[in-house]
C-alpha cells in the first residue's frame, strides 16, 4: 500500500461520512506515513492529497496513546518472566527464564519500538516463540491467548486514541480490519 492510498482511505472515510472507518485509517497513517507527509500531504499525479487539519492533529496527538499500547504489550512479556505464564506449567523455572529471554529478544528486535504495535506480533511469535522458543506448550498457548486478548482490547481503544466517538471495531464496517484470532 502506498502513502497516497492510506491518506486516500482517510479522505474516503470523511467523504463517505464513515467515521467508523477513521480510527483504522488514521492508525495506518500513524504507522506507515512520515510526520512530514501527514502534515504536507503526498503527490497524486499533479495534485497533492492532504489530510484535513483535524485528522493531522488526531494523528499527531495519537502518538502518546500508541506508545502506551506498546508499554502495555511489553508488560505481558515482563510479567510472564516474573510470575510465569500458565498455571499448568510443569517447567516453571525454565519457562520463566525463557519468557525473560523473550523480553530481551523483543527489545533486540525493536518489537516494542515499532510504529505498528499490532502488526508484527503474530509473525514474531510464530518464528521465535513457537518455532524456536523454549516455552512449554502450556505457556506458549497461554502467552498466545493473552497477547491476542490484549491486542483485541487495545484495538478497541483506537476510537478514543484518535478522538472518534462512534468507533466500534465489532461493526460490519470495521470488523475486517481488526486483528484476527484464528481460534475464533
Amino acid at each position: 500500500m502506498e502513502d497516497k492510498d492510506i491518506i486516500g482511505a482517510v479522505c474516503l472515510a470523511r467523504a463517505a461520512n464513515r467515521t467508523s472507518w477513521l480510527p483504522a485509517a488514521l492508525y495506518a497513517c500513524n504507522c506507515y506515513i512520515s510526520t512530514t507527509d501527514i502534515l504536507n500531504g503526498v503527490s497524486l499525479g499533479p495534485e497533492t492529497i492532504r489530510l484535513e487539519v483535524a485528522d493531522q492533529i488526531a494523528c499527531l496527538n495519537a502518538w502518546g496513546g500508541i506508545s502506551k499500547i506498546q508499554g502495555r504489550t511489553q508488560r505481558i512479556f515482563v510479567l510472564g518472566g516474573v510470575k510465569g505464564l500458565s498455571t499448568q506449567c510443569t517447567t516453571h523455572k525454565s519457562c520463566t527464564a525463557a519468557c525473560g529471554c523473550l523480553v530481551l529478544l523483543a527489545i533486540d528486535d525493536y518489537m516494542f519500538h515499532d510504529k505498528n504495535p499490532f502488526g508484527p506480533w503474530d509473525t514474531w511469535m510464530k518464528e521465535l516463540v513457537f518455532d524456536k522458543g523454549k516455552l512449554c506448550s502450556h505457556c506458549r498457548d497461554h502467552l498466545d491467548l493473552e497477547l491476542k486478548k490484549h491486542l483485541r482490547k487495545e484495538w478497541k481503544s483506537l476510537g478514543d486514541i484518535f478522538g472518534v466517538a462512534d468507533w466500534s471495531p465489532q461493526t460490519k464496517d470495521s470488523a475486517e480490519v481488526a486483528p484476527e484470532d484464528e481460534n475464533r
